[in-house]
């Protein structure tokens, strides 16, 4: 079976939830620092 184009990018979206937990100041910085690495690493590889 054949997928079409919209398939296709559909299932390539991802969703990715990092939240920061305990830790204040620090653990948003960490949550910043791994939502800049993913994003990074997704426009690299054209996702």
């Amino acid at each position: 079976m054949s997928k079409t184009k919209k398939e296709k990018r559909e299932m390539s979206s991802v969703i990715i939830e990092i939240r920061a937990a305990e830790g204040g100041l620090d653990a948003k910085d960490l949550v910043r620092e791994q939502a800049a690495i993913y994003l990074r690493y997704a426009s690299r590889r054209c996702l």
